[in-house]
């Protein structure tokens, strides 16, 4: 499958386990730099592994999306890390999100 990502680069969120972790794998198979996030302290860390083993650049970070400032500087750092970006694929979200 041909998406038209190659080279491009993505933040992706809730990609730590489950299925988020399978929604990366698309992006990176296709040739897609990713930034991954997630909740728990060593899941984006444990994500990541799995991705650069395929080949995959990925930057990796602990983020709570219900909290408006970490997502803020999860982006920032995603951009910067990868050198811009492209495409958000947003796999989490936050029932009740603090701060507005």
């Amino acid at each position: 499958m041909d998406l038209g990502l190659d080279g491009r680069r993505a933040p992706v969120t809730g990609a730590g386990r489950g299925i988020g972790r399978q929604i990366a794998r698309t992006p990176a198979a296709e040739g897609c730099s990713l930034a991954i996030c997630a909740r728990g302290a060593d899941a984006p860390a444990e994500a990541a592994e799995g991705l650069q083993e395929r080949g995959a650049k990925v930057h990796a970070q602990t983020v709570d999306v219900s909290d408006p400032c970490q997502i803020r500087r999860f982006v920032q750092a995603a951009a910067e890390a990868l050198g811009g970006l492209d495409v958000l694929v947003s796999n989490a979200s936050s029932g009740s999100v603090k701060g507005g």
